[in-house]
């Protein structure tokens, strides 16, 4: 037979009383406290963002005038290096136009200085012939009356030729004016080759012979070129005089020619 538990309900709840509310009196000092404080709050915080403000721009123009006097001084200093600059230029056209008169004088000086070697030289020559004339015993009338006084060979730098320079004479006391051609011929190796180079080949004029014309002493100068990888050994010259005689021929080693006379 199943068991019965009874159960007894709670205690009741008490009924609440009626609510009683509490007026309190009206202060209308709180009310204008706070907004005075409010106002003051405000105030000052825009009196803070103020400050900072002026003191921002007072940064801000300080700047400003720094940068201004800087692009002043920046300005300054740019006015000052054109100004030099300027006068540097100047300077250095100065110089130069000094330089390139110092070089043209020094190069006149030079040519004058070689043309004074030169007329040095030829007296020399024309002195050591008439040594001769008054020094010797020629006879009046000679056979073979134009000789090789001198023959010598120089290499000019400027023109990359070597230049020769031939002095003729007549040895006999009354000189009368005598012509005929001369001829000059080169003998050398080309390529391990013996090669022999007539007037023609070697000379700026292309020609085979050369005109003479002698009256006590006369100068021939020329010029020089050889094919490429010719290596010269010997030169001869050769002088045919108007009147039918025998040639003159004289031979020279190269070796001897180069920066010194052969006589």
């Amino acid at each position: 037979m199943p068991t019965i538990f009874y159960r007894s309900p709670p205690p009741a709840k008490p009924k609440p009383g009626p609510t009683v509310m509490t007026v309190r009196t009206h202060q209308p000092w709180r009310c204008l406290s706070l907004l005075a404080v409010v106002i003051l709050i405000m105030g000052g915080i825009g009196l803070f963002l103020y400050q900072q403000n002026l003191q921002v721009l007072g940064q801000n123009k300080q700047a400003v005038i720094e940068q201004v006097r800087e692009q002043e001084a920046q300005r300054q200093r740019n006015a000052n290096l054109t100004f030099q600059n300027k006068e540097l230029r100047k300077k250095i056209a100065t110089l130069i136009h000094s330089t390139q008169t110092s070089q043209a004088t020094y190069v006149q000086v030079l040519q004058s200085l070689k043309q004074a070697q030169q007329d040095v030289q030829d007296l020399g020559e024309e002195l050591q012939l008439y040594k001769r004339l008054f020094d010797s015993k020629i006879p009046i009338r000679a056979e073979n009356e134009v000789s090789i006084n001198s023959f010598s060979i120089n290499y000019d730098e400027t023109s990359g030729y070597y230049q020769y320079r031939l002095v003729l004479i007549q040895l006999v006391k009354v000189a009368k004016p005598l012509q005929g051609q001369w001829q000059i011929e080169m003998i050398g190796q080309s390529n391990g080759i013996d090669q022999q180079l007539n007037m023609n080949q070697i000379t700026l004029g292309n020609h085979h012979s050369q005109p003479y014309q002698v009256h006590r002493l006369q100068k021939l100068v020329g010029y020089l070129q050889f094919p490429t990888n010719f290596n010269p050994k010997q030169v001869i010259i050769r002088l045919i005089p108007a009147r039918p005689k025998t040639a003159t021929e004289i031979r020279f080693q190269w070796t001897d020619l180069l920066n010194k006379e052969s006589l």
